[in-house]
């Protein structure tokens, strides 16, 4: 069993094909936390599709930064105090498995594909309807705006793309004024590192390679 790693990106594909989508509840600007959706690979976003297993096995959501806090809504990170724990579908086999978070407690503690339009919760074992594909996501993608220009922060190390400048920055002070000095990166941006995005194309989305040597911890 490929049992996913702590640093890696990974998407989940349920059994109806369908993948999780934690960005649908996000296009209230009010809301903070809510359930997540199944929608299809052509109907997703697919940023809200992308997950971070972070070193407490927490799952982050790439497109909005919040963390999955139980089996069905994602919130801020703080507010996921469980761990999740992988374990293969004896339905399924190999490269199936099913999904359990310590902090649901009596409201249900396992995850499901639903109908194939939301992601829920049950206390049970509901069939199949518990089996994911993780899908490993080694290429992250970013937007450059208008201005050709745009910021990142990855807790990985990344590849810059052609047509792609990274800068890192330091600040000084001279003469009573603070002064930042770019720094241009070669080749990879490093993990933890916030950099400064500087692209020949405007209004472009770009795909930046997960560096293979320290896609995890």
């Amino acid at each position: 069993l490929n049992v996913p790693q702590a640093g890696k990106f990974y998407r989940l594909k349920g059994i109806s094909g369908n993948y999780i989508d934690a960005s649908s509840i996000y296009n209230n600007a009010n809301a903070t936390t809510g359930q997540m959706s199944m929608k299809s690979a052509s109907e997703c976003n697919y940023k809200g599709t992308i997950f971070y297993l972070d070193e407490n096995n927490h799952l982050v959501n790439y497109a909005t930064g919040t963390c999955v806090k139980e089996t069905r809504e994602i919130g801020a990170v703080g507010d996921a105090a469980g761990e999740w724990s992988f374990a293969e579908s004896p339905r399924k086999g190999a490269g199936k498995y099913a999904l359990t978070c310590t902090t649901t407690n009596n409201n249900g503690a396992h995850l499901h594909d639903s109908d194939g339009n939301r992601a829920d919760r049950c206390s049970n074992i509901c069939g199949d309807r518990h089996d994911f594909t993780l899908e490993e996501v080694t290429e992250l993608p970013v937007s450059i705006c208008s201005t050709g220009f745009g910021t990142l922060y990855a807790p990985v190390a990344l590849t810059l793309p052609e047509g792609m400048k990274a800068y890192t920055g330091t600040v000084s002070q001279e003469k009573g004024e603070y002064v930042l000095t770019l720094h241009e990166v070669k080749e990879a941006i490093p993990a933890g590192t916030g950099v400064i995005l500087q692209s020949e194309t405007k209004n472009k989305d770009y795909e930046f390679e997960i560096t293979p040597s320290t896609a995890s911890s």
